[in-house]
C-alpha cells in the first residue's frame, strides 16, 4: 500500500532551479535516504511534502489517515510556548500526547465522581468507554516510553528534570527527535537527525529506525 507519492515535483526561485521533476513513492515499511551536498534542496523537499512550501509544479499525495512527523534541522531554535519553556524535558515529552493527557485527567475526574456517587450509570458508561480507548491508544505505556526514549538519547534523570529553557542546543535537538520517535507517525521525516549524537546513541537510532514499523 502506498503511503506517500511525490509526482514531478519542481521548485524554482526566479531562474534558480532547486528541484526539477522529482518523483518517487514510498510503500508501507519502506526506507528512503535523501543524500546531497548542503543547499541542494533536501530540506526544501521536506517542506514541500509537509505543505509548508508550495511547489512550482507537481504534487504530493499522502494516503488517507496517514500521520506525518518531521524533525527539522533548526528544531533546537524553534520557539517553545511559555508553558513548555518552563516545563521539564520529560513534561514536554508528555505534552506531545495532549489527547492522552486529557483522557487521563477525565478518567481521574470520573473516578472521583464514581467514588462519591455509587450507581451513577452515565459516569460508569463514560468511564468504561474512555478507559478502553485510553488503553488501546497506549495510555498505560506512553509515560514510560517517553522516559525510555529520552534515556536512549542521552538524557539522565537530571537532564530530564531540567527546564527546557536551560537545555543546550544539542539537548533541545535531541528532545525534538525524541518527541517525533515517541509519537510514531506513519511517515517520519528526519532532516539531519545525527546532529549532536555520539556514536553509541547513533547506533541506537539506527537500530530503532530499522525496527520502526511505519
Amino acid at each position: 500500500m502506498l503511503a506517500l507519492t511525490v509526482e514531478n515535483l519542481s521548485l524554482h526561485f526566479g531562474t534558480t532551479v532547486i528541484l526539477d521533476r522529482v518523483s518517487f513513492s514510498l510503500e508501507e515499511n519502506d526506507r528512503l535516504g535523501v543524500i546531497g551536498v548542503n543547499g541542494c534542496g533536501k530540506s526544501s523537499l521536506f517542506r514541500l511534502i509537509t505543505g509548508e512550501q508550495e511547489a512550482t509544479e507537481g504534487a504530493v499525495y499522502i494516503s488517507k489517515d496517514k500521520t506525518v512527523g518531521i524533525l527539522r534541522q533548526d528544531d533546537a531554535f524553534l520557539d517553545f510556548s511559555e508553558e513548555d519553556r518552563e516545563a521539564t524535558a520529560l513534561e514536554v515529552m508528555y505534552h506531545a500526547f495532549p489527547h492522552l493527557l486529557k483522557a487521563e485527567a477525565r478518567l481521574s475526574e470520573l473516578e472521583r465522581i464514581l467514588h462519591e456517587s455509587e450507581g451513577n450509570s452515565s459516569a460508569v458508561s463514560e468511564y468504561t468507554s474512555l478507559n478502553e480507548r485510553f488503553i488501546a491508544e497506549g495510555g498505560l505505556e506512553f509515560r514510560g516510553r517517553c522516559r525510555s526514549i529520552l534515556q536512549k538519547l542521552g538524557f539522565d534523570d537530571e537532564a530530564m528534570d531540567k527546564s527546557v529553557s536551560l537545555l543546550s542546543g544539542g539537548q533541545r535537538t535531541r528532545l525534538a527527535l525524541a518527541i517525533q520517535l515517541c509519537r510514531e507517525p506513519d511517515i517520519l521525516l528526519l532532516d539531519e537527525p545525527t546532529n549532536h549524537l555520539d556514536i553509541e546513541t547513533l547506533g541506537w537510532l539506527e537500530n530503532y529506525l530499522i525496527q520502526y514499523k511505519k
